[in-house]
């Protein structure tokens, strides 16, 4: 089965632009991207109440951790990024945990757009759609 993280982990796969609806909000800029994400819905896809996912964007790299019980991280992803007229391009170049081994090098293209203090990013991979939402964090908001 997979789970929140693993399945943020297989956006990886897709490499060329993201045929999806416009979404609401700006467009992503770099100014605007940089900082800490906290997941907050994949609608097709329930987080477990003892699970937190962070992404870390810096202006060069991205960085997403999947923390488990006891706070311990249990899979993580990460490399550089790019941005261009609101599509976001990740490209895995490190981490760990099956799913990284199976998308390592790959790279995905997604729509971007903020609103606010949400990101939301949609696309899709071998298929299937990924619409994914993260709140930035601030303070103790990436705190269980």
């Amino acid at each position: 089965m997979l789970n929140v993280g693993l399945v943020a982990l297989l956006t990886a796969f897709q490499p060329s632009t993201p045929a999806q609806p416009a979404l609401k909000g700006q467009v992503c800029t770099a100014r605007e991207l940089v900082g800490t994400w906290q997941f907050t819905s994949k609608p097709s896809m329930p987080m477990p109440g003892t699970t937190t996912v962070l992404k870390y964007i810096t202006p060069t790299h991205f960085l997403v951790v999947r923390i488990g019980a006891k706070d311990v991280v249990t899979s993580a992803h990460g490399g550089p990024y790019t941005l261009a007229k609101g599509i976001y391009t990740e490209t895995l170049q490190h981490g760990f945990g099956e799913l990284f081994e199976m998308a390592r090098g790959a790279s995905v293209a997604l729509q971007c757009r903020l609103n606010g203090d949400i990101l939301h990013i949609i696309g899709e991979i071998q298929g299937t759609k990924i619409d994914e939402q993260w709140r930035r964090a601030t303070g103790t908001s990436g705190q269980r």
